[in-house]
C-alpha cells in the first residue's frame, strides 16, 4: 500500500490513464497486517487519504483478505486479552476508514477462525512457516466471537469507538464454548508420551493426542456437569478417523449416540 507522504497524485493518474479509460476500475487493498516483525501498521488517517486520492482518479478501492498477525506482538501485549483488544482496535480503525474514506465499497476478512487461517496452516514450498498464535481473524480456535468481532459489529452499527452493545453472555445453566477445554480426559492408549491425552483439549492446535496404530480406539472426556450440546468440534491432523460414533451420557456408563459416519474425511469436522 503506498505510504500518503511519498504518494503523488500526477503519478497516479498517469499510472492509470496510460493503460487506457476505465481499464482500472477498482484498486483491491490486501490487509495482511503484522505479517512480519518489521511490517508497519497503517493509521486510518492515512488509510482514508490514499483511499479518496484513488476515488479522486475515478477508481473505487476494496479492502481485501484483511487479517491481523498477533505473532510479534506478545512482548508489548504479554496476555492473550490485550493481544485481542490491540487487534481489535486496529480491525475497527480499517473499517472506519473505509466507511468514512466515501471510497471503500467492500470489507473482506482472509477467513473466519484462528484455527483455519492461512497462517497458521502447513504450505510446503511457502515462503513463510506456520504462525500456530497468529490468532489473526475475529472468531477464535472454538469459533467463538472475539473481540475484533464486536469492534466491527459496532462500527457498522455506527457506535462510536470506546463504547459498544452489551456482549451476550452464557445462561447460567446452558453452558458456552468449548466444554471440553482443559477437561479430564480418558482415552484407549497413546501412540507415546509425545501425544498424551491431554492434548486433544488443549484448545492448542499445535499439539495432538495420538492413539496406537490399531482399532479400536477411542476418547472420552468428562465435562463435569450435564450440558445442552450444539455441536461437536474435531481438529483432524494428518491422520484421521473413517469410520467413527460419537456418544453421550449422563453417568458415563450408559452411552447414546449422537453422529456416526463411515466416511470421515478429515480436516476441520463439526
Amino acid at each position: 500500500m503506498p505510504e500518503p507522504n511519498h504518494r503523488n497524485d500526477a503519478g497516479y493518474r498517469d499510472g492509470i490513464e496510460c493503460r487506457g479509460p476505465k481499464l482500472i476500475d477498482v484498486v483491491g487493498m490486501q490487509m495482511h497486517l503484522l505479517t512480519q516483525d518489521i511490517d508497519p501498521l497503517p493509521q486510518k488517517a492515512d488509510v482514508i487519504e490514499i483511499m479518496q486520492g484513488f476515488s479522486e482518479l475515478g477508481v473505487r478501492v476494496a479492502i481485501t483478505e484483511m487479517d491481523v498477525n498477533l505473532t510479534y506482538v506478545s512482548g508489548d501485549y504479554p496476555t492473550i486479552e490485550k493481544r485481542w483488544t490491540y487487534q481489535a482496535g486496529i480491525y475497527r480503525d480499517m473499517l472506519d476508514a473505509c466507511l468514512e474514506s466515501g471510497a471503500c465499497d467492500s470489507f473482506a476478512m482472509m477467513g473466519i477462525s484462528d484455527s483455519m487461517s492461512w497462517l497458521v496452516t502447513s504450505c510446503p514450498g511457502c515462503w513463510f512457516k506456520p504462525q500456530p498464535n497468529a490468532d489473526p481473524l475475529l472468531f477464535d480456535r472454538n469459533f467463538l466471537p472475539k473481540p475484533a468481532y464486536f469492534a466491527m459489529r459496532d462500527g457498522l452499527l455506527g457506535l462510536p469507538p470506546g463504547t459498544s452493545l452489551p456482549t451476550p453472555q452464557p445462561t447460567p445453566t446452558g453452558g458456552a464454548g468449548n466444554l471440553a477445554l482443559e477437561k479430564p480426559v480418558t482415552v484407549s492408549s497413546i501412540e507415546s508420551t509425545e501425544y498424551p491425552a491431554n492434548n486433544a483439549v488443549d484448545g492448542e492446535i499445535s499439539t495432538r493426542w495420538s492413539s496406537r496404530f490399531s482399532d479400536p480406539q477411542w476418547i472420552q472426556v468428562d465435562l463435569g456437569d450435564i450440558y445442552n450440546i450444539n455441536r461437536v468440534v474435531l481438529n483432524w491432523e494428518a491422520s484421521y478417523g473413517v469410520t467413527y460414533i460419537i456418544q453421550v451420557s449422563s453417568n458415563g456408563s450408559d452411552w447414546q449416540t449422537i453422529y456416526s459416519t463411515t466416511s470421515g474425511d478429515g480436516g476441520l469436522t463439526i
